[in-house]
């Protein structure tokens, strides 16, 4: 998973037109080393002891002691599968040529190097470090050294949900390890969105926090002489919204403010909108509520897995990235082959995941099929800080519900 991550990061840090293929490919490279791991538990064992020794940790050199490759078997298992044609290329250990200049391989095996270095049982060859696979890989791939080292911290915070539904302590994990920079920044507080805040060396209540919160975001919304006729609808949108939040009225509900929200969307240029929703598993999002022209159809349409695997849209999604695209030169390339994309045939798009408790509940999508749509840093900031009201109202109504629930009991 650590792998997998990496990947994905490395690819969106060079621009790779794939990303969600970079993280495929780094997720199966060992799968041939899995899979002897799990169906050869004793022979495994013991050429782990063996390589522990002070024997050879360098891939293929297992055929010695197997009789085979990992990477035949995980090239064997993934042909079987119809698994695409990057994933099976990438098994193979790359020897420094790229396909075309693509950066893939290069990716895939700097990032399977990296997180055996640091996390692997089987141990790094003998004088590999994770500066030296940086510097042997920057080149191939197109990013500097630092550009790289940046690329840690995020992919172990990605990996941490996967890592915790499947009941692996990060924070015990990581105890230890070399790389303490990486670890130190991936335990940093999550501020994510304005929700959660970083605990204060002086107490509060949960009221003085609020409304620190709520001050902070009215200044930050003070009038503005230069604002466009749209910049100032949507501030004016936030404003009334953050005025129902601290009087707690009925126009802080989960509902007026998604209204409110999509409503705004539409004044600022967008033709349409959607609330979608998060499964109770958070593995797939679909349509709730549309406004706009087409909104019911969109509504039922949407749909949306947050996973890199269904493709730039969902690798959106899994890093909690907010998005507004106008569908142009590269981006047009990259997102115009988005599964939703290409069924909804945008001009322009936004994507603003809604994250609360770390936990993925769903997203805001508009779009236009027409030039209506002129996004600013002002604009932009301003439909984020709606999304971020929407989130405060989907917490008030959660923790009110859990209070009934527990008056009840």
């Amino acid at each position: 998973m650590l792998a997998a991550n990496h990947g994905l990061q490395l690819a969106l840090a060079v621009g790779y037109d794939r990303p969600e293929q970079a993280y495929l490919c780094a997720l199966f490279r060992r799968l041939g080393e899995v899979v002897v791991a799990c169906y050869r538990p004793r022979p495994y064992h013991t050429w782990l002891q063996h390589v522990l020794a002070g024997g050879s940790a360098h891939d293929g050199a297992e055929a010695a002691h197997f009789q085979f490759t990992f990477e035949e078997v995980g090239g064997a298992l993934a042909r079987r599968w119809g698994m695409p044609n990057g994933v099976v290329r990438t098994m193979r250990a790359f020897r420094g040529v790229s396909l075309e200049g693509d950066p893939l391989h290069a990716i895939t095996q700097c990032s399977v190097d990296i997180a055996r270095c640091l996390y692997g049982a089987v141990p790094a060859p003998r004088g590999v470090t994770v500066e030296s696979i940086r510097e042997q890989y920057a080149k191939a791939i197109g990013l500097d050294v630092q550009g790289m080292t940046e690329c840690v911290a995020p992919a172990l915070t990605e990996a941490r949900p996967t890592l915790s539904s499947m009941q692996v302590d990060l924070e015990a994990w990581l105890a230890g390890h070399a790389d303490s920079m990486a670890a130190a920044r991936a335990r940093q507080t999550d501020t994510q969105h304005g929700v959660f805040h970083a605990v204060p060396l002086v107490a509060q209540s949960p009221e003085d926090v609020e409304q620190e919160v709520l001050q902070g975001i009215r200044d930050r919304l003070a009038v503005y002489d230069h604002d466009t006729p749209r910049e100032a609808q949507l501030r004016e949108a936030v404003r009334q919204l953050v005025n129902h939040r601290q009087q707690e009225t009925s126009g802080f509900s989960v509902g007026s403010v998604t209204d409110s929200t999509l409503r705004a969307a539409c004044a600022a240029g967008y033709e349409r909108g959607v609330l979608g929703i998060s499964s109770e598993d958070f593995k797939l999002i679909r349509g709730r509520m549309g406004i706009g022209r087409g909104s019911t159809e969109l509504a039922r349409n949407f749909l949306l897995r947050p996973t890199p695997a269904f493709g730039p849209l969902g690798a959106a999604l899994h890093l909690r990235s907010d998005l507004f695209i106008e569908l142009t030169g590269a981006d047009a390339r990259l997102y115009g082959r988005d599964r939703l994309v290409k069924e909804l045939a945008p001009s322009h798009f936004a994507l603003l995941p809604l994250v609360l408790e770390a936990k993925l509940i769903g997203c805001l999508y508009f779009d236009s099929t027409m030039e209506s749509v002129e996004t600013t840093d002002t604009s932009r900031d301003l439909l984020c800080a709606l999304r971020d009201q929407l989130v405060a109202a989907f917490a008030r109504h959660r923790a009110r519900t859990n209070d009934t629930a527990a008056l009840t009991a």
